[in-house]
């Protein structure tokens, strides 16, 4: 059944997305959401070795390790943020980048994104490939019979 051009359900000519407004071009990013997606990319890389980063290097000194990383952390983006006010407030590390150092810096810090993102992205795969193994084992080892009560209460 082919829409009618007018019918109520719409025509293929239309846009899927509504154009942004100039208002919404000109809002930026708060600084809690800012806060809030840092945190993520920080803790989502790192929590997944924090374990075993702990086991090898002991509790104590483990510890105290953690928290020279969160002291320097604090100073780095303490400095990141002022560096970005101090050159017109800048909204992103490639902008800061090009305005501090000139564009072959842009590209090294896109770059180095690029490579964050993908070993994380490895990462994730790695865990969802070694605990998806142990989930079809157990899978097969125990029928649906048995698991139904512990899903289904």
């Amino acid at each position: 059944m082919a829409l009618e051009q007018g019918s109520p359900e719409g025509s293929f000519a239309e846009p899927l997305l509504e154009q942004n407004s100039e208002k919404d071009a000109e809002q930026k990013v708060s600084v809690p959401r800012v806060a809030v997606n840092l945190a993520n990319a920080i803790v989502g890389a790192g929590i997944v070795g924090l374990p075993g980063a702990l086991k090898d290097a002991g509790f104590g000194f483990g510890c105290a390790l953690l928290t020279a990383m969160a002291v320097a952390t604090h100073l780095s983006v303490s400095a990141l943020v002022a560096a970005a006010e101090l050159l017109g407030g800048c909204e992103d590390y490639g902008a800061l980048a090009r305005q501090a150092l000139g564009p072959k810096a842009e590209v090294t810090v896109l770059f180095g994104q690029f490579i964050f993102d993908v070993g994380a992205a490895l990462t994730y795969l790695i865990i969802l490939g070694d605990t998806s193994v142990a989930a079809v084992k157990f899978g097969i080892a125990n029928p649906p019979g048995i698991l139904r009560p512990l899903c289904i209460p």
